[in-house]
């Protein structure tokens, strides 16, 4: 009978020291471990013309123009961007003597100015922005757009 009441006393005591030491318990440390960010990007890289300049000259008697399309650029994630490969079409003519720059840089847009010299009155311009010449993170790629102007 003595070993039972010694068990028992035993079993009580260490069931007493679990509660106690469990209901001790006051500070909780949490630690929070980055393991991987996730940039969900649902969003297509946009372009969108802004304007149309033309400023007119004369050479050798001739009226000639030079044209400057402002293009806008929307996304933030870009990884990356062949502006290059913009195709610009004079008359059914597709020309390659055109100059690019880039003028402006925030987080959510890049602004392109493009020139094209020495063209006639009454040409028609047509400029292909392909699909794909800007690619996000999330690898979504802008939409073909097609701008097309007469000089007069």
């Amino acid at each position: 009978m003595r070993i039972i009441k010694k068990k028992v006393f035993l079993l009580f005591i260490i069931i007493i020291n679990i509660i106690f030491v469990t209901s001790q318990s006051k500070y909780i440390d949490y630690k929070e471990i980055e393991i991987v960010k996730i940039n969900i990007d649902t969003l297509i890289p946009k372009i969108e013309m802004m304007n149309i300049q033309k400023t007119m000259y004369s050479e050798n008697n001739e009226e000639l123009f030079d044209i400057f399309i402002n293009l806008n650029v929307i996304e933030s994630n870009i990884k990356e961007k062949n502006i290059n490969e913009v195709e610009i079409i004079i008359d059914d003519i597709e020309i390659n003597d055109f100059e690019i720059k880039e003028n402006e840089e925030d987080i959510n847009n890049i602004i392109y100015e493009f020139k094209i010299k020495k063209l006639h009155k009454n040409q028609q311009l047509k400029m292909i922005i392909p699909e794909g010449i800007i690619i996000d993170n999330a690898n979504n790629r802008n939409e073909e757009k097609i701008v097309e102007y007469e000089i007069s």
